[in-house]
Order: structure tokens, then C-alpha cells, then sequence
């Protein structure tokens, strides 16, 4: 994912349509150079480039350039929006991820002190309907107990 975005960049960059002015000029021994700033103090000419046709693109093929940018702009932008769209769906998948490692990690706590008061002993009891206590027997909190330890085993 993190490979796609620079080479999506990339792409856009170079879709771009650029120009830039070459200039030729000769230095004191002769040699012809090349370059894409006027040397200082050097009389120098731009050089014309042409197509590899040999001649100027004519008026009528510009509006066709255009359509084939529009259309590379076009599928960049589709791109950038599947991009988006992935890095949102993998966003919401740590996210889920991150809250359920959270309600694990509670729970397993929760289980660890059940276990140490299981541990301590003493007497275990819970409320009935009409709110009085009910306490357990020595079978239920064993029983209880064991499930604890069942449920901790999991969490390790």
C-alpha cells in the first residue's frame, strides 16, 4: 500500500505535459555541448526539437493530445479514489481490529481476577429475584472455577 501512493504520484507527474528549451553551444576548444541553461558568458543558440515524425504536429492534433490527457487524468483520478477507497477499508479493519484486541484484553483481565478470588476462597454468592443472597456450594464454585480457568487459557 505504501508502494502504491509514490508510484501513483509518479505517474501523475509524468502525464504532465512538459517543455523545456535545450541550448547549443561551442566552448573554446570546439566541442559542441548541449544543456538546458544558456552558459554564462557564451554566445549560445536554442536548439528547435522536433517530433520523431520530423515535422511540427499540426493545429488539428492538438485537441487529440488533449482527450489522451483527459483520459490519463481521467484513470488517475479513478486511482487515487481506489486508493483512498482501499486505505479507508484498511483504516476501519485496524480499527475493528484495535477494539476488539481491547474487549479481549478487558476480559482477560476480568477472567484473572475472577481466578485470583477464586484462589483467595471464601464464600461466593449471588442475588435471587427477590434480591436476596443465594450462596454457592462447594460443586458450583468449583465448576465455576474450572471455567474461569478454561476462559484464562485462551487469553495467554
Amino acid at each position: 500500500m505504501s508502494r502504491i501512493i509514490p508510484a501513483c504520484l509518479t505517474l501523475l507527474c509524468l502525464a504532465l505535459p512538459c517543455h523545456a528549451e535545450i541550448f547549443q553551444w561551442t566552448d573554446a576548444d570546439g566541442k559542441v555541448h548541449f544543456t538546458d541553461k544558456p552558459p554564462a558568458n557564451q554566445k549560445s543558440r536554442t536548439v528547435d526539437i522536433r517530433t520523431p515524425g520530423g515535422t511540427a504536429p499540426s493545429p488539428s492534433a492538438a485537441p487529440a493530445s488533449t482527450s489522451g490527457n483527459d483520459d490519463a487524468l481521467a484513470r488517475q483520478r479513478r486511482m487515487l479514489k481506489t486508493l483512498d477507497e482501499e486505505k479507508a477499508v484498511k483504516a476501519e479493519a485496524e480499527r475493528k481490529a484495535t477494539a476488539q484486541r481491547n474487549a479481549q484484553q478487558q476480559n482477560c483481565a476480568t477472567l484473572r481476577d475472577q481466578q485470583r478470588q477464586y484462589n483467595e476462597g471464601g464464600r461466593f454468592y449471588s442475588l435471587d429475584d427477590k434480591g436476596e443472597r443465594k450462596y454457592h456450594t462447594d460443586e458450583e464454585i468449583a465448576k465455576q472455577q474450572e471455567q474461569v480457568n478454561r476462559a484464562l487459557a485462551k487469553c495467554r
